[in-house]
């Protein structure tokens, strides 16, 4: 009997641990159903399995850094979409993410409420899928290359200053730097962003790091993100991320102390180190070989041209269509200090990496609120109660009018606020905001009948004022005194009109007098028939005699005037002819 009850336990144990084994495997596989857990930073929740196929951490960050933000409000659902069943919501800490363990399957990772100061980010669509992490970007699953670890700031890195190896001739490195590791020496580390501090100083191989008292620990975090490398840069060489992060990845591939080209035969350790730094610098910082100070000038004389060759060598690597393994990853380390440079590993490891859900939140633009206050005067300055029980303040913007306005007076406040506004312009300049009273003109509203004169001050830090001075009404004027009509004048009496004028019956014309015939001239001698006497006129000329003929006896009539005129027309008559006819006998 006891040995039948032996083998019934034993059989029974086999059927518990066969249930178990089916148990683990599907849940290895990704195939319980239902299967999500939130891991170390909070409880489990919805349906939640204590073992899940993948591993995602989820990160609320700035845009752009890897500062943690905390208030963030982050809700998970099951599906594409927000209308799904709700697996998870969760306000995010300033310190840590939030790290799920997912069965396979499409979720959707949404911000709900962002933290003061940040705009909510859109939605993450994500697949989990045999171990894998997709995220959908313009309608397609792609496989994500993001991990971190779930602790942040957990890494200390220090420049080796007990090394004093050559980069050539005299000339010492100095930027041997390592992560620490178990206090002390850890992988090879390159730095970026030139211009920023090293890592700090240790002179005894990492057992002791020497920080400086006014910056603190500084601490990294080790991440993996391809396509997040170049926000990390100040001044890249390629703007475009995929390939910005290959061609770190093919210069540290090829370079110290993997050296999978073989470029550093024939150079120290140092020398191949210097080359690499320099080739690194060459895309991070964008900086010119035969240019560059910082303690490299010596790659431009003859003992820096053992390194000068293998720089170009690496960068002819850098810029072939060679590709480097795709298992070669890198790990970059972040600084918590922005004064200090970020961080390049040479030696990738998976161990303690999640897939990493960046959500990342923009910051906005600083805002500020600007108060007003209106005061009431009399005359002589003196407050006075208002006299009505509202005015309307707008504000302007740069002198410009915005149409946001407030109403002073309402609710017995004479005070109020305008909220929400912009510092400065989109090219970066300063706002300047003021009011003004709505009514006023020149300086001067009219409120209840009576002019008050209006004026501003303030400013926007301490609060704008609006003051009403009543305005003081001018002495009246005596009225002068009206000019006594003057006396109207008599009208003149009229003009007899004067008796028209007979008119003067016109002068007759005179008849005109008949020409007198020519007289016929005679010969020289007395002419025949004539008879001289006094009545008669004679003209001797050459020889010839001209006579007048006689007088005709004048009228003693009215007419002798023109009788008179007409008789002396004729006499000149005469004598022009008498003469006229004597000159052409003589040419004859």
């Amino acid at each position: 009997m006891l040995e039948a009850g032996e083998k019934m336990r034993a059989l029974r144990r086999s059927a518990v641990f066969a249930v178990l084994a089916a148990v683990v495997f599907l849940c290895m596989a990704g195939q319980v159903p239902n299967a999500f857990a939130e891991g170390a930073s909070g409880p489990l929740v919805a349906n939640a399995s204590p073992i899940g196929p993948t591993k995602v951490l989820v990160k609320k960050v700035e845009k752009g850094t890897e500062t943690l933000l905390p208030d963030a409000t982050l809700t998970v659902y099951r599906g594409e979409g927000t209308s799904g069943e709700k697996l998870l919501e969760r306000k995010t800490a300033g310190d840590v993410g939030i790290d799920l363990e997912l069965s396979d399957g499409i979720y959707t990772l949404s911000e709900t409420e962002a933290p003061q100061g940040y705009a909510k980010a859109s939605d993450i669509v994500f697949k989990v899928e045999a171990g894998k992490l997709y995220v959908k970007s313009q309608g397609v699953f792609v496989e994500s290359q993001d991990a971190e670890e779930i602790a942040s700031n957990n890494y200390e890195a220090f420049a080796d200053r007990d090394d004093d190896s050559f980069s050539w001739g005299t000339t010492p490195y100095g930027k041997h730097y390592y992560l620490r590791d178990n206090g002390g020496m850890g992988e090879v580390l390159y730095c970026f962003n030139i211009d920023l501090h090293e890592p700090p100083e240790s002179y005894d191989k990492g057992a002791q790091i020497d920080y400086d008292p006014f910056d603190g620990d500084v601490k990294y975090t080790r991440i993996v993100k391809p396509g997040k490398l170049i926000d990390h840069t100040q001044h890249p060489r390629v703007s475009d991320p995929a390939l910005f992060y290959q061609k770190i990845q093919k210069v540290i591939y090829a370079g110290f102390p993997n050296d999978a080209n073989g470029l550093g035969s024939g150079l120290t350790p140092t020398e191949f180190k210097t080359a690499t730094q320099l080739a690194i610098y060459y895309y991070t910082d964008s900086i010119d070989a035969n240019t560059i100070e910082h303690g490299f000038q010596g790659i431009r004389e003859e003992e820096g041209k053992k390194v000068r060759a293998a720089f170009d060598a690496l960068i002819a690597y850098a810029e072939s269509p060679e590709t480097a393994p795709a298992d070669f990853k890198l790990n970059m380390f972040s600084c918590n200090n922005g004064k200090y440079q970020n961080l390049i590993g040479t030696n990738y490891k998976q161990d303690g990496l999640l897939y990493t859900l960046l959500m990342e939140d923009e910051k906005l633009p600083a805002r500020k609120s600007v108060s007003v206050e209106k005061v009431w005067m009399g005359e002589d300055g003196a407050p006075i109660a208002a006299p009505v029980e509202s005015i309307e303040v707008e504000l302007l913007k740069n002198g410009e009018a915005t149409g946001s306005k407030k109403s002073l007076g309402a609710g017995g406040s004479w005070k109020a606020s305008f909220d929400d506004l912009d510092v400065k312009t989109a090219d970066g300049t300063d706002i300047v905001y003021t009011v003004r009273e709505t009514g006023e003109s020149d300086g001067v509203v009219e409120v209840a009948g009576k002019k008050f004169e209006v004026a501003y001050g303030g400013n926007m830090g301490d609060g704008l004022t609006v003051a009403n001075k009543l305005k003081k009404a001018a002495d009246p004027v005596d009225p002068v005194d009206p000019v006594d009509p003057a006396d109207p004048v008599d009208p003149v009496d009229p003009v007899d009109p004067v008796d028209p004028v007979d008119p003067v019956d016109p002068v007759k014309p005179v008849d005109p007098v008949d020409p007198v015939d020519p007289v016929k001239p005679v010969g020289p001698g007395d002419p025949e028939g004539l008879t001289s006497g006094k009545a008669n006129a004679s003209v001797d000329r050459d020889g010839w005699r001209v006579v007048a003929p006689k007088s005709p006896a004048i009228p003693a009539t009215g007419d002798s005037f023109a009788f008179g005129a007409a008789a002396g027309t004729v006499f000149l008559i005469s004598m022009v002819t008498a003469l006229v006819c004597a000159r052409r006998a003589k040419r004859r």
